[in-house]
């Protein structure tokens, strides 16, 4: 769907004062050199904001996901 190589699954629930978690899904994709792979990949949270995926785009691959998640096995 995404043409990632891996996903990398990763949860962060250090911050003070947050009663919840964060997970964040990372598809690592073919173009991922070393300073994206891995742990590195948080760097893309520090993006500009002009280089976000837009929110519809964000909308329509959680959906995408999570039916794909849903999904029984043959």
């Amino acid at each position: 769907m995404l043409g990632c190589e891996k996903t990398y699954v990763m949860l962060f629930a250090e911050q003070p004062g947050y009663g919840h978690v964060h997970v964040h899904v990372v598809p690592r994709m073919p173009w991922f050199g070393e300073t994206e792979r891995s742990a590195a990949s948080v760097r893309f949270l520090r993006a500009p904001e002009e280089e976000w995926v837009s929110t519809e785009e964000r909308e329509r691959l959680a959906g995408a996901i999570g039916r794909m998640m849903l999904e029984q096995p043959p």
